[in-house]
């Protein structure tokens, strides 16, 4: 049972309490980089074994280092699943971003090799696209 706790316990505090940084590329000559503040809930069903299912869910809002920008000040909503067998996982989430001009973006976040243990945390992002000034946008990078 205390070892139960104790996976809650670290899967909470990596989750929420984590501040990302972005790094992405939005088009082959630009690089953008910030982080994104941001609180949520998390909920844990926790197996026998170091199994076990994360959901997870937050609200924030994204700054890029420069202090302008397509992403800056956007506000972003995510949700997404981690699944650990014997304590190894993979990791899914998507978050829809909205710029104050009311475009609009959606972005991947994965981690096939996921394990919940101190530290940060690095996922694969992909910008997967959007509308208006985000129509057409695609890029990668990490978030941390």
């Amino acid at each position: 049972m205390k070892k139960a706790a104790y996976f809650i316990i670290l899967i909470s505090i990596s989750v929420i309490s984590a501040d990302h940084v972005v790094g992405v590329d939005a088009k082959k000559e630009d690089k953008i980089s910030g982080i994104v503040l941001h609180s949520g809930t998390v909920k844990v069903l926790t197996l026998a074994g170091g199994t076990g299912v994360i959901n997870w869910e937050i609200k924030g809002i994204s700054k890029e280092d420069s202090g302008e920008g397509p992403f800056h000040n956007s506000k972003i909503s995510c949700a997404g699943v981690h699944y650990l067998l014997k304590g190894v996982g993979k990791s899914r989430g998507y978050c829809i971003g909205n710029a104050s001009n009311g475009d609009s973006y959606l972005s991947e976040l994965t981690q096939d090799n996921l394990k919940i243990e101190h530290g940060l945390q690095v996922f694969a992002f992909k910008l997967i696209g959007g509308t208006g000034q985000f129509s057409g946008i695609q890029g990668e990078g990490k978030y941390i």
